[in-house]
C-alpha cells in the first residue's frame, strides 16, 4: 500500500488499533489542520473512506 503523510492524526489510540484491524479496505482521504499548539500544526478533523459495493459496475 502506498500512504502518504497527511500530519498527526488528531484520533485517539483506541481508534488506530480498531482502523488497523478493520477487516475491510480504507483511505485517510483528508487532514484539516486548524489549529496549533505549542508551535506545532494539529488537524481539527480526519476524514476516511470506505468502499462500498453497492453491486453496480463501475467501469464504464
Amino acid at each position: 500500500m502506498v500512504t502518504r503523510h497527511l500530519g498527526v492524526s488528531p484520533m485517539s489510540e483506541e481508534f488506530h488499533e480498531w482502523l488497523s484491524q478493520c477487516p475491510v479496505a480504507w483511505w485517510r482521504i483528508e487532514v484539516v489542520k486548524e489549529y496549533e499548539e505549542g508551535g506545532q500544526l494539529f488537524p481539527a478533523h480526519v476524514v476516511y473512506g470506505f468502499p462500498v459495493d453497492d453491486g453496480e459496475d463501475d467501469t464504464d
